[in-house]
């Protein structure tokens, strides 16, 4: 007797097919009814997605993002290698760039898609990317559009005095006097 294999199957059915002349009958022979997805998702278990409480497929994403971004592996061989796909792993190397640890774990225990999650850092991520990148002349446009800076010099001169005083306020009088008055001093006495 002939064992069963996938390729005595395909050659029954190819030979079939050329001598009906006929491709159309081999694809129904083959496939004589669509594949019902709805169906097999309803059947995947509620264990089988998630492991001691963790979305799996969160987990294998965020994992081939970590390699991803190591620099070994492109985006494909990253999701080949966690058993994941590549809009997952871009959608998981987003969460890492934002740095969210209470967006990443939502993510993990299921509370929000990370598709979902990676939607909602992709402009914050964008903007520190650029911000990152963005050279004098392009810090100094932002700077005169937003009054976003990272220079405190420049910050404090362009404040108003309100500010300079909720400021100082915050910062508590023994501090401004210790670490910004208190270090000019010599400074001063030595220039009269």
């Amino acid at each position: 007797m002939k064992a069963t294999t996938a390729a005595n199957i395909f050659d029954d059915v190819s030979a079939a097919a050329v001598k009906d002349k006929d491709t159309s009958s081999m694809a129904m022979m083959l496939f004589s009814k669509a594949p019902n997805r709805a169906i097999r998702r309803a059947r995947v278990s509620h264990r089988a997605r998630f492991r001691n409480g963790i979305l799996r497929a969160a987990l294998q994403a965020l994992t081939g993002a970590k390699l991803y971004l190591q620099g070994d592996m492109t985006l494909e061989q990253a999701a080949i290698s966690v058993g994941s796909n590549i809009r997952y792993i871009m959608a998981a190397v987003l969460l890492i760039k934002a740095n969210d640890q209470d967006l990443i774990s939502e993510v993990l225990h299921g509370d929000i898609s990370i598709l979902a999650a990676a939607k909602l850092v992709k402009p914050q991520v964008v903007v520190i990317e650029t911000l990152k990148s963005a050279n004098s002349a392009n810090l100094a446009a932002i700077y005169d559009a937003t009054h976003f800076t990272n220079n405190l010099t420049k910050l404090l001169v362009d404040t108003p005095p309100a500010g300079r005083t909720e400021a100082a306020a915050k910062l508590g009088a023994n501090t401004v006097w210790d670490q910004m008055v208190s270090p000019l001093i010599p400074v001063a006495v030595e220039h009269v």
